[in-house]
């Protein structure tokens, strides 16, 4: 349903679940921006949130995917030299933090 890209790497179209709703992607390090899409649209009435999390970090909100906007490119606060991960919620997109 999603798939997400780093500059200069393969694309990323298996992310793990990690709960009904939720995905897990793998940023690998020195990545400072990355772009997020759907490969399918969401069920209707449905986006994803979109979250990024380091080692050193909680979970903070990145924005939302919805069929209006199927795609986003996003810009790390900084190049980790570690693996960072991208967190996916899908959920009805009342729900969604749209701002």
């Amino acid at each position: 349903m999603l798939a997400l890209v780093c500059s200069g790497r393969a694309v990323q179209t298996e992310p793990l679940q990690v709960q009904p709703n939720k995905w897990l992607f793998e940023v690998p390090p020195n990545v400072q921006h990355f772009a997020i899409f759907f490969t399918q649209c969401p069920p209707p009435g449905y986006g994803a949130a979109i979250y990024h999390q380091s080692d050193t970090t909680d979970w903070s909100l990145l924005g939302c995917l919805t069929a209006e906007r199927p795609s986003a490119i996003y810009k790390l606060s900084a190049g980790f030299d570690h693996v960072t991960r991208v967190g996916i919620d899908i959920e009805p997109v009342l729900n969604l933090n749209m701002s």
